[in-house]
């Protein structure tokens, strides 16, 4: 599924101009253009982290440039429901990001910002659904109707 810079700016409570300026600094956006369908999720997902870091830790976007495609690629290579287990260690002087999945994990002497993950996606969730996840499995955004065999010959043809 593809979003629009509409929806994505909806879902994360951006103005235009910031996704604009966004996709001029974040070269994992490259190639993104007009208005039609082209954000896939992992890479919402990695704007609303970028959006939580600017916003709740003061980071400017220029400052997280250096974390740009570990931050992406590590939105995009894994499932929400594996990642909202977790959280992400962000270390902006070195240019990388490490996801832990709820273990301890060492950073030595590098400074780093952790984020949990769990709060991100759910808000994320709940804007571009509608409707939140209560449990584990996820519920239909619409009630099943039942259809006959009929109806679904008459569907095919």
């Amino acid at each position: 599924m593809q979003y629009t810079p509409g929806q994505v700016r909806q879902a994360l409570g951006l103005p235009q101009e910031t996704l604009r300026h966004w996709r001029a600094v974040f070269s994992s956006l490259d190639g993104i253009r007009g208005q039609g369908p082209s954000y896939r999720p992992g890479q919402i997902l990695a704007l609303a982290i970028i959006k939580r870091l600017v916003d709740d830790c003061g980071l400017t976007v220029g400052a997280l440039r250096s974390v740009d495609a570990a931050l992406f690629e590590m939105a995009q290579s894994r499932h929400w429901t594996v990642l909202e287990q977790g959280s992400l260690l962000v270390f902006p002087a070195d240019g990388n990001v490490e996801f832990i999945d709820g273990r301890a994990a060492a950073a030595g002497d590098r400074a780093f910002i952790l984020l949990p993950l769990a709060p991100v996606i759910a808000q994320l969730r709940r804007a571009l659904t509608g409707m939140e996840v209560l449990d584990d499995q996820q519920s239909f955004a619409f009630r099943p109707v039942p259809m006959s065999q009929d109806s679904a010959k008459a569907r095919r043809a």
